[in-house]
C-alpha cells in the first residue's frame, strides 16, 4: 500500500462533503494515500474545515463551455440516449419542455432537437463525433486549463463521484489524455439514467447495485464490464453509526417538537419536480386538525436543500400541526451547500425516530427503509393541473424507481383520502411491510453494512498502490 501516492479529489457540489466528510470517507482515503483536495467553488469556511483536519486544499479551474461545443454535446446526448434506452429519457425530456412556459421556446426545442437527431442518424454520423471530440474540447472548452492543472501536482490518480458536472469531465478527461489513472464513484443510483453523458470513463466505476451496472455497460460501447464494480452507497453508512443518533427526548428538544406526539416526517421535493407540494402538507395538517388521526401526529417538513427557505415560509406560518425545518445551513447557495455535523445528526435522528415518512419520489424512501419506517409516496398533488399531476405519476415510472416499487417497500397514493387512510394505517402499524423494506434496502443499496466506504478506500488503495 503507497500511502504517499496523490490522490486528487474534487468536490464540485455541496452534496459531495456529505459523502465525503461525515462518512469517514477522507479519513479513510488518508490512511491509504494523501488526498489532494479541488474545491470546484470558492467557499473559505469550508476551506477551513477541511484545511483544520490536515488536507491539502486547492481551487479547480472553472469549466468553460463555447455554445459551438454545447451544440456538438447535443447531439452526442442523442446517441447516448438512444443506447441507453431507458424510459427515464422520455420522463425527462417532457419535463423539461414543460418548464419552458413560452409556446415559441417549446418550438424552437423541440425543432433542434428533431434536426439534431436525423443528423446523428445519417451513416457513419456516430463514428464522426467520436472522431470528432477531442478537436472540439479542444476548441470549444478550457480543457487546457484543466490539463495545465493535473501537470503542477505530480498526482498518481483523479478520484470524481460526480463524473457528469462539467468540471469533474474535463478533468477526467484531461487525466485520461495524459495517462493519469481514475476512478468514478457514481454518487446517486439515478444518475446513470437521468444524468447526461460522461465525458470519460475512469478506469474503474463504482456503483450502488447490480441495475447500475448493467445500465453503465450497456451505455458505454467502450467500458468493459469488469470496470465497474458494485459497492454499495457510502452515504449510506451514516445510518449505521450509533453516534449519530440522539435520544428521542434529546432529538425532540433540539426541534421544539412534541414530545407526547407520533411524528411523521415530510421530505419535500425541489418545486421543478414538484409544484405546489404545499399544498400536499396542508392536506394533512388539515387532516389531523379534523381528527382523521386517532394517533394525533405532528408533521416535521424537511426543506429540500436546493430550495430557498422562503419559499416555505408562508407554509411554515400556516402549519398547525407542524413545523418546517432546514436541511442545512452551512454553504454559499443551495447548490453548494453542504451539512454540519450537528446537521447530519439531526438528520438522522429524524430518521429514526419519525414514525412513518412521506415524500414524492425521492430517494428519502431509501434514507427511511434503512430504519425500517413505514414509506408513502404521492403520486398527485391537491390543485395541480392533469399534466402536471400526470408528470408526477411518471416519475415513478423512472428505471432507477422500478425496483423501489417492485420491492413491495413503498405504498404509493393517487388521491388524498388514499393518502390520509395509508398514513393512518401506517401510524398504527409501523411494523407492516418491514420486509420489503429490507428486501428495498438490499436490493438497491447492495450493502447495509457500514461498510460501502472502505470498499471505495480499498479500490482507491487497489488502484494507487
Amino acid at each position: 500500500m503507497k500511502t504517499d501516492s496523490r490522490v486528487l479529489v474534487p468536490i464540485t457540489y455541496g452534496f459531495s462533503v456529505r459523502y465525503f466528510v461525515p462518512t469517514g470517507v477522507l479519513a479513510g482515503l488518508a490512511q491509504v494515500c494523501h488526498p489532494v483536495i479541488a474545491l470546484g467553488w470558492d467557499d473559505p469556511e469550508l476551506r477551513a474545515l477541511l484545511e483544520s483536519s490536515g488536507y491539502e486544499v486547492l481551487q479547480l479551474p472553472e469549466a468553460k463551455l463555447s455554445h459551438e461545443y454545447r451544440m456538438f454535446r447535443r447531439k452526442q446526448s442523442i446517441l447516448h440516449d438512444r443506447r441507453l434506452n431507458s424510459p427515464t429519457t422520455k420522463i425527462r425530456r417532457a419535463r423539461q419542455l414543460s418548464m419552458m412556459h413560452a409556446p415559441r421556446d417549446r418550438f424552437l426545442n423541440q425543432l433542434r432537437s428533431a434536426v439534431d437527431a436525423v443528423a446523428v442518424s445519417l451513416p457513419g454520423a456516430g463514428a464522426r463525433l467520436e472522431r470528432d471530440e477531442p478537436e472540439q474540447l479542444s476548441r470549444g472548452t478550457n480543457l487546457g486549463d484543466f490539463a495545465d492543472f493535473l501537470d503542477t501536482l505530480n498526482l498518481d490518480a483523479v478520484l470524481s463521484i460526480t463524473p457528469y458536472h462539467d468540471q469533474d469531465g474535463l478533468l477526467l478527461y484531461a487525466a485520461q489524455q495524459s495517462g493519469l489513472p481514475s476512478i468514478t464513484s457514481v454518487i446517486s443510483f439515478d444518475n446513470p439514467t437521468t444524468r447526461e453523458r460522461m465525458l470519460a470513463c475512469s478506469d474503474q466505476l463504482l456503483v450502488w447495485n447490480k441495475y447500475n451496472r448493467t445500465e453503465l455497460v450497456r451505455t458505454y460501447p467502450h467500458l468493459e464490464a469488469e470496470r465497474v464494480k458494485v459497492v454499495g452507497a457510502p452515504q449510506f453508512d451514516l445510518h449505521r453509526k450509533p453516534e449519530l443518533l440522539m435520544s428521542r427526548d434529546e432529538w425532540c428538544s433540539a426541534l421544539s417538537l412534541p414530545p407526547d406526539r407520533p411524528i411523521i416526517l415530510y421530505g419535500a421535493g425541489p418545486a421543478h419536480l414538484v409544484p405546489g407540494e404545499a399544498s400536499l402538507i396542508r392536506l394533512l395538517d388539515d387532516a389531523i386538525n379534523q381528527g382523521r388521526f386517532s394517533e394525533d401526529p405532528y408533521i416535521l417538513v424537511r426543506r429540500h436543500p436546493a430550495e430557498p427557505p422562503e419559499a416555505w415560509s408562508e407554509l411554515s406560518s400556516q402549519l398547525r400541526h407542524g413545523q418546517v425545518v432546514d436541511p442545512w445551513a452551512a454553504g454559499i447557495s443551495s447548490f453548494r451547500g453542504w451539512p454540519s455535523e450537528e446537521d447530519i445528526i439531526i438528520q438522522m435522528s429524524s430518521l429514526a425516530h419519525c414514525v412513518v415518512h412521506i415524500n414524492v419520489c425521492s430517494s428519502m424512501t431509501l434514507d427511511g427503509a434503512m430504519f425500517d419506517r413505514p414509506q408513502i409516496g404521492p403520486r398527485f398533488v391537491p390543485g395541480a393541473t392533469f399534466s402536471e399531476n400526470s408528470r408526477i405519476k411518471d416519475m415513478y415510472s423512472q428505471e432507477h424507481w422500478l425496483p423501489i416499487t417492485a420491492s413491495g417497500g413503498l405504498r404509493t397514493v393517487d388521491s388524498a383520502e388514499e393518502l390520509i387512510l395509508a398514513t393512518a394505517h401506517a401510524l398504527e402499524h409501523p411494523e407492516e411491510g418491514s420486509e420489503a423494506r429490507q428486501r428495498m434496502i438490499n436490493d438497491l443499496l447492495t450493502y447495509t453494512d457500514g461498510q460501502s466506504s472502505q470498499r471505495l478506500v480499498d479500490a482507491v488503495a487497489a488502484l494507487t498502490g
